[in-house]
């Protein structure tokens, strides 16, 4: 059961890296980085409708004119 929870540790250290690094680039507006990093999610979670629906919003404020 210990290998368990390794991976469980390590899927968390993960997400929490993958949420930073996401949400510092949408904080900054940086558009392309944080369209990068969720599109990288993606394809490592395919599944995940949070990434899905960041992916959406993301992609949709890149595409508005700024002020």
């Amino acid at each position: 059961m210990p290998k368990r929870s390794g991976l469980l540790k390590a899927r968390l250290m993960l997400r929490r890296l993958f949420h930073d690094r996401v949400s510092a680039a949408i904080e900054i507006k940086n558009w392309k980085a944080a369209l990068s990093a969720i599109e990288e999610g993606i394809n490592l979670n395919p599944d995940s409708i949070f990434l899905r629906r960041n992916f959406i919003g993301t992609s949709s404020a890149q595409s508005k004119p700024g002020p």
